[in-house]
């Protein structure tokens, strides 16, 4: 890739989100403040001790002198804390020896200014308690202590800014990982919601078309009643819930659909319906079934002249469903013709819903049309 990821969030950090460096440093790095004041705090209490405990006493001048040196350090310590932090944003090949330059860089100059501090302070407090050993001397007990110093607090800055970025790179990975799944979901529902409202508008189609014919060919009194049935229909259909229902209020939808196709095709069709007590709480989708019995119909049942018999049969089979949708239609029944649009939306709707465990087998028989759908058991839960 051409922008790694770790840059990206070395970046985030350096810059806190577009803020100045200053406000990201005593923002979001207080603590880092903090312990480096603690550091050099404790320094000039190590420092001034041994005068206290050997001499007896120290003077104002010379307890300056040590805050002074103090207060420098703090302020070279966040030059090194701010070097580090945009040397990490950045992930240069030569990071390590651009702050081990740095650090030993600040202690010479730190080194210099302990000695000029020292000097003042004696001055104004004519101390000799420093200024008699050869400033050689000096010089090269300051680098060696304040070298070291410096370098113990630029690796610890180092370690916990790694920490911070580790810890930002998890979280970004965590809100994209959250975002990602909100996202798969939405686009699951809308999925599911336009395959439902597709079916519903070619099963009014097919209905309305037959009133229609009805209509025409003058028989007003089944157009009336089959008005009637698909009202009763839709009332059933808009009040299931738009995720999930009980079996028995699919079976409820299904009645109300067969209703109206007995209106049309009259006593040609007859209907079993089997479904055993403890399974007609059980969750399901719902227009799961109808445009399957719509199936069944349409090869089965449609330009027969004997009864026809629509079998709806619900099982459960260990941690599944089972659901058998069948016509016992003539052997060579000429059915009419269809688009498909009905198992197609059904077997989308479950691969979506249930993925494997979601599916349908649809066969055309000698005699008649069979449709088995599985899906996994579960309760419906009644909010």
């Amino acid at each position: 890739m051409n922008m790694p990821f770790a840059n990206n969030i070395g970046e985030h950090r350096a810059t806190a989100e577009g803020r100045p460096f200053a406000q990201s440093l005593f923002g979001e790095r207080r603590k880092f403040l903090i312990l480096t004041g603690a550091i050099w705090l404790c320094w000039i209490c190590l420092y001034a001790a041994p005068y206290v405990l050997i001499v007896s006493r120290i003077s104002l001048y010379g307890l300056l002198g040590f805050v002074l040196s103090g207060i420098s350090g703090f302020i070279l310590s966040l030059l090194i804390l701010g070097g580090v932090i945009r040397t990490l944003a950045t992930q240069g090949r030569h990071a390590i020896l651009i702050v081990s330059a740095g650090t030993l860089t600040l202690g010479v100059i730190q080194s210099f200014l302990d000695i000029a501090i020292f000097d003042f302070v004696s001055a104004l407090g004519n101390l000799t308690i420093w200024t008699s050993f050869p400033y050689a001397s000096r010089w090269a007990d300051n680098f060696a202590a304040f070298a070291f110093q410096f370098s113990l607090l630029a690796v610890t800055f180092w370690t916990l800014e790694r920490a911070e970025m580790h810890r930002a790179r998890d979280l970004e990975l965590q809100r994209a990982k959250i975002a990602a799944t909100e996202a798969n979901h939405a686009a699951t529902v809308a999925r599911l919601a336009a395959l439902r409202y597709q079916l519903n508008p070619h099963f009014l189609f097919n209905t309305l078309n037959s009133i229609s014919s009805l209509v025409i060919t003058g028989r007003n009194d089944q157009a009336e009643e089959m008005l009637s049935r698909l009202a009763d229909f839709l009332r059933v259909t808009l009040e299931s819930e738009s995720c999930g229902q009980t079996l028995e209020h699919e079976l409820e939808t299904v009645a109300a659909y067969l209703a109206i196709e007995q209106t049309r095709i009259g006593d040609r069709l007859a209907i079993d319906i089997t479904c055993p007590p403890d399974l007609r709480d059980c969750e399901m989708p719902n227009f799961i079934l109808q445009p399957l019995v719509e199936n069944a119909i349409k090869h089965g049942v449609a330009d027969q002249g004997r009864v026809v018999t629509i079998r709806i049969e619900a099982a459960r089979n260990g941690e599944d469903i089972v659901i058998v949708i069948e016509d016992d239609g003539s052997p060579g029944a000429v059915s009419r013709g269809g688009t498909g649009i009905g198992l197609r939306n059904v077997r989308e709707r479950l691969n979506a819903l249930y993925g494997e465990r979601g599916q349908l087998e649809a066969v055309r028989r000698d005699a008649g049309f069979l449709s088995i759908v599985r899906l996994p058991y579960k309760h419906h839960m009644v909010s």
